[in-house]
């Protein structure tokens, strides 16, 4: 980005030079208000048809110039009943209306033989700008006729009767009769004295106030974002300075220079510039505003740990920062005079030929811009993508690069990747928990009861478990043990804390089985003869009496573990274990 003080000299040294050439132009046959034909080819400077009426007002900007009465005269459709005298007398005061309040756009007239057919007008007539009075302007209205010794546009005879009434208006309000006769009777380069000196004063004054105003809106913008308790970088209140000091001074310049009662063609080189100087002003604020959004989309992001959304903002950047001077290029063309149809059409037929050579990249491009702003995963995830199992990488413009479990890197193209089925682990809001155990075949109905019951309460007691549901059941017979399943939710939010609590469950229940006087069973059936102990009768004794003595007391609790019996056993476990459940 440059520094302000270099946009404000690149911005002097353009308009000094447009104007050096329009100097020129205006003594050359080129000149836009010539009444010549211009010979540049077709597409490249548009060509003024002689029948339509923005040529009639280029001719009649030339008469105004010069005060030349007589060569006016063609160009006016005058009332009926007024005599030569009568006339001469209302083209001079056309001539002086115009030239201190007339509102004109010349590049913006009509081209065409018939005129705009897009006003509300009678299509005999034409609107081609306004006389800037009070308490309302007055339009200024054409008229074509088709009289063969006359035919073309002219002022209509409507119009033409407003202006005596406005010239003695304006007569009795012109500022120069309270002005010194030196300043009005002296001239250079056309222009009166005195309006030379009202020229440099609002120039000044323009200055002066753009730097006041834009002062007052970037602190009124300061303190609206702090009340707002958002996080603006300095950077990006100092780069609108610029465009808010060239919109504010221009404004007041087109304001002030209305009251200088300069010459209409005066006036419209001074248009020719402010328009260019108002597409160069637009142009530098749409691109400190892309890069102000855009700024404050990064932070907001980052702040909210999205890193992967921040991968689309330089390419979206620089799109928009393009898109935006293409534009203001071709407004800047067309208010040179540039034909810009050929050059819009030239830009759509070659958008459609990059569109077609490059549909596999524009496809992976809005991909991933797809990816990025549904966010199905983002940049850490692990998942399964597709037949895929790893974790995501980065995502780019073309592809997405997942780190599989062998540690090899899988480039997967957005379009192909915005399509798969997309299964991110790392958005499980809990971790199931899904176990299936073998008892010893020689274990009595009592030791299964009490190894059921207590694998419940420790579900119910273990503050890392879910309470439902949190299920034991003896669900079959196998062929070497009696089937046990567990089914739970844990509460965790990464795997490795996952298995941390399935660990420890782990442990404790088979404490609990043992506890019980019986053991997993093995996976394999083994005859063998052993003299020994074999079961422990003493084990089985103790876990029967306690069984009866729970049936006696409040009644054994399977199968349905009644919310009374589970209530006073809900996190009461320490874990990790030998810690405290408060801690």
């Amino acid at each position: 980005m440059l520094p302000l003080n270099r946009w404000f000299s690149l911005l002097l040294i353009f308009i000094v030079s447009i104007s050096q050439a329009n100097v020129l132009r205006a003594a050359s046959p080129s000149n836009p208000f010539s009444s010549q034909k211009s010979d540049v080819k077709d597409g490249e400077k548009e060509i003024d048809n002689s029948e339509s009426p923005r040529f009639m007002m280029k001719r009649f900007v030339e008469i105004l110039s010069g005060d030349d009465i007589d060569a006016a005269f063609p160009f006016i459709e005058f009332p009926k009943g007024l005599n030569l005298e009568q006339r001469r007398i209302m083209v001079e005061e056309l001539i002086d209306v115009l030239n201190k309040r007339g509102n004109i756009e010349v590049t913006m007239i009509s081209n065409s033989p018939g005129g705009s057919l897009t006003d509300d007008i009678h299509p005999e007539l034409e609107k081609i700008g306004s006389i800037l009075t009070t308490p309302s302007p007055i339009p200024i209205v054409l008229r074509f006729s088709a009289d063969k010794t006359r035919k073309g546009w002219r002022f209509s005879a409507e119009f033409m009767e407003k202006i005596p009434e406005v010239a003695e208006l304006l007569n009795r309000t012109d500022l120069e009769n309270h002005l010194p006769p030196q300043l009005i009777a002296n001239k250079i380069f056309g222009v009166k004295l005195w309006q030379w000196i009202g020229l440099v004063v609002a120039i000044a004054l323009s200055i002066l106030s753009a730097w006041i105003l834009a002062w007052i809106l970037y602190h009124v913008m300061r303190r609206l974002v702090k009340r707002l308790q958002v996080v603006v970088p300095d950077e990006i209140f100092t780069s609108f300075i610029t465009p808010l000091r060239l919109f504010t001074g221009l404004s007041i310049f087109s304001v002030s220079i209305l009251f200088l009662d300069t010459g209409l063609g005066f006036r419209q080189r001074l248009v020719y510039f402010e328009t260019i100087s108002l597409t160069i002003s637009f142009c530098i604020f749409a691109l400190r505003l892309t890069t102000a959004v855009i700024e404050l989309s990064r932070l907001n992001y980052e702040r909210q740990g999205k890193h992967s959304s921040t991968a689309m903002l330089g390419p979206l950047r620089k799109g928009l920062s393009c898109l935006i001077v293409v534009l203001c290029a071709i407004s800047l063309m067309r208010s040179l005079g540039f034909d810009v149809t050929a050059v819009i059409a030239g830009l759509g037929i070659g958008g459609l030929a990059i569109a077609l050579a490059g549909q596999k990249t524009i496809e992976n491009l809005f991909g991933g811009i797809s990816i990025i702003m549904d966010q199905p995963v983002r940049v850490g995830d692990f998942g399964r993508f597709g037949t895929t199992l790893g974790t995501v990488e980065d995502i780019g413009l073309r592809s997405t690069k997942v780190r599989t479990l062998d540690r090899t890197l899988v480039s997967i193209p957005n379009a192909e990747f915005s399509h798969m089925t997309l299964e991110n682990f790392e958005k499980r809001d809990k971790f199931r928990w899904l176990s299936n155990l073998g008892i010893r075949m020689d274990a009595s109905a009592d030791q299964l009861r009490l190894v059921l019951m207590q694998i419940k309460e420790l579900m119910l007691s273990h503050p890392m478990v879910y309470k439902d549901p949190a299920r034991v059941r003896f669900v079959s017979f196998g062929e070497s043990a009696f089937n046990l399943e567990i089914f739970a939710y844990i509460k965790a939010s990464s795997h490795n804390e996952y298995i941390a609590v399935v660990e420890d469950m782990n442990l404790r229940i088979l404490d609990i089985i043992r506890g019980a006087g019986t053991d997993l069973a093995y996976p394999s059936q083994t005859l063998f003869l052993e003299r020994g102990t074999g079961v422990d009768k003493e084990k089985i004794r103790e876990v029967e009496k306690k069984i009866a003595d729970i049936k006696e007391k409040d009644g054994f609790p399977q199968p349905y573990y009644p919310s009374s019996w589970a209530e006073d056993k809900f996190d009461t476990l320490d874990f990790p274990e030998g810690s405290s459940a408060k801690d």
